[in-house]
């Protein structure tokens, strides 16, 4: 059986600071298994996005279903995009200390990141059920 089917990824960002989850994008939790990759922009010198199978489509209207994604951009260190991929790989792929599956990417709350070059989540976007 694949571990990463029973891994879930957790997201938190704090972009006021107020240690307070007040905005329906602080918070992402998301199967391992819906993982698909990394991308940069071409302006992207300090940031790199991570994308997942949407998790809220409607399963109804599949219109908009073809290109749905959700994508967490994370702000790292100048230029540290392939550390940044390799830890965050690295991550997912260990069983880390305890192997309840939950493990935290990045929680700006708690001032805890699975990179040393992360330093902050810029923004969490989740595609949303075509209505």
């Amino acid at each position: 059986m694949n571990p990463a089917l029973h891994k879930v990824l957790y997201f938190a960002a704090d972009p006021d600071s107020d240690q307070d989850f007040d905005n329906v994008a602080n918070l992402y939790a998301v199967p391992a298994s819906a993982f698909r990759g990394f991308n940069i922009e071409s302006s992207y010198t300090a940031k790199i996005d991570m994308y997942f199978e949407p998790q809220r489509m409607s399963g109804v209207d599949t219109t908009n279903d073809n290109n749905a994604f959700d994508k967490v951009t994370l702000n790292i260190t100048t230029n540290k995009h392939k550390e940044v991929c390799e830890d965050i790989v690295r991550t997912i792929n260990s069983d880390g200390p305890k192997a309840d599956g939950f493990i935290v990417m990045v929680d700006d709350m708690l001032d805890k990141r699975c990179s040393t070059n992360i330093t902050s989540i810029q923004a969490i976007s989740i595609s949303e059920p075509s209505s």
